[in-house]
Parts: C-alpha cells; sequence; structure tokens
C-alpha cells in the first residue's frame, strides 16, 4: 500500500491489509496415520502411568472404581467412579465407606459402615 494509504487507515483506526502468507504444507496420509498412532499411543500411556501412579501414592491396586450395583445409593450412584486409598491405619469408624475382597471373588466389594463392633478380649 503507498504511504499515504497506511496514514489515512492509522488515522481512521483500521488495520493495515493483512499479508498474505502460505499455508503449511499438507502432511500425506502416511505421514498423518504415523502421527496419529503415535497421538493414540501417547495418550495410553499416560493414562497407564498415570493409573499406576495412583496406585502407587494411594497405596492400592486398583485406585478407581466403578460402582457397579445402587447399594451405595443415594450419595455414590450405580456407574460412578471413585477414588480409593489405602488408610488401614486409621480406625474405622461408623458411616466410612470401605472396601474389601475375597480371595474367590474378582470385584470388590464397597459398603458404608452402619455399627462399629468392639471385639472384647
Amino acid at each position: 500500500a503507498p504511504p499515504a494509504m497506511d496514514y489515512v487507515t492509522s488515522l481512521l483506526g483500521m488495520a493495515p491489509p493483512a499479508k498474505k502468507t502460505r499455508p503449511p504444507p499438507a502432511f500425506s496420509s502416511a505421514q498423518s496415520s504415523v502421527l496419529q498412532f503415535i497421538a493414540v499411543v501417547s495418550t495410553l500411556c499416560s493414562a497407564i502411568a498415570i493409573y499406576r501412579s495412583l496406585a502407587l501414592l494411594l497405596q492400592t491396586e486398583s485406585p478407581v472404581v466403578v460402582i457397579l450395583s445402587e447399594s451405595m445409593e443415594p450419595s455414590i450412584a450405580r456407574g460412578d467412579l471413585i477414588v480409593i486409598a489405602n488408610y488401614s491405619w486409621a480406625p474405622v469408624r461408623a458411616g466410612d465407606i470401605v472396601v474389601f475382597q475375597f480371595p474367590q471373588q474378582e470385584v470388590p466389594i464397597i459398603h458404608r459402615v452402619v455399627k462399629v463392633h468392639e471385639k472384647k478380649g
């Protein structure tokens, strides 16, 4: 643009015309597929690393569990995800949610403590 035109556009508060730039070169189909594969693999690796880090930090084999039944409603609904932490050092109190697993059962059992019975002797 001529210098006079730049002066007029600056007085009117208009932006100067944008310069034309070349678009970036397009990837070939094979390159695009490789990039998508790398993105999927890196996402999966990140998810596994986060899950394993949670397991180590929370001291449990399964730090994230899906609720399978309606037994914990209304506070926890079927299909909700919960994060489990190992507090084996803390005393169990009424109202706590506990997780336990029987050796012959694959899915952990999750219940709310209603009453604590103390053993005498």
